[in-house]
């Protein structure tokens, strides 16, 4: 579904899986990056849990430029 020229909502069932985000590594140096980095693991652990309930992550938002 297009939502606006460079976004649209896109249903994907991912059964492949990544671990190249090593995010423990990253030292923070300002509250943005504490904020970013806070997304992104939230946003890993919530595919650890799609991934083990459901046997692959959804994925929705398609940005394209």
């Amino acid at each position: 579904m297009k939502v606006l020229p460079f976004f649209d909502l896109v249903l994907v069932h991912n059964r492949g899986v990544t671990f190249g985000l090593l995010v423990w590594l990253v030292q923070v140096q300002s509250r943005l990056q504490a904020a970013a980095l806070g997304l992104v693991i939230g946003g890993a652990l919530g595919n650890l849990v799609d991934r083990l309930r459901h046997g692959a992550v959804t994925d929705f938002l398609d940005f394209h430029f």
